[in-house]
């Protein structure tokens, strides 16, 4: 809203009183530190480069190369899983308990008695 004030496009700027308008103008003609902020952070706006100057969100080259990226790990995560859903379309129950169970008893997974020999007490 300001830069139409600044750039003095009268007609966007009807909203404000013409006495804050012409402080403004004199502000932004003399003030030599506030000319040199101004234009440097325009430059930074306008760089590819800077993300600072952004208003928080990616420049459109950093958002560019980041889609770009997701685009082709997407298209190689579907060629993996394309690859594999011949061996994958075929589920073992018992393949996957015996993965499972590899090493263990069975009673440490299940609950079904206890994983010592050691004969439990009987409950009173």
């Amino acid at each position: 809203m300001l830069e139409d004030v600044h750039k003095r496009h009268d007609y966007l700027t009807s909203w404000l009183r013409w006495e804050i308008k012409k402080a403004l103008y004199v502000h932004w003609e003399t003030d030599k530190e506030f000319r040199h902020r101004r234009l440097t952070k325009k430059a930074n706006r306008a760089s590819a480069r800077s993300s600072k100057y952004t208003g928080g969100s990616a420049t459109f080259i950093k958002t560019k190369v980041r889609l770009r990226v997701e685009a082709v790990t997407h298209q190689s995560q579907q060629n993996s899983e394309n690859a594999n859903d011949s061996a994958a379309s075929v589920v073992d129950p018992d393949a996957i308990w015996r993965e499972t169970l590899s090493g263990h008893t069975r009673t440490m997974y299940t609950g079904w008695g206890r994983s010592s020999p050691v004969p439990s007490a009987p409950l009173r």
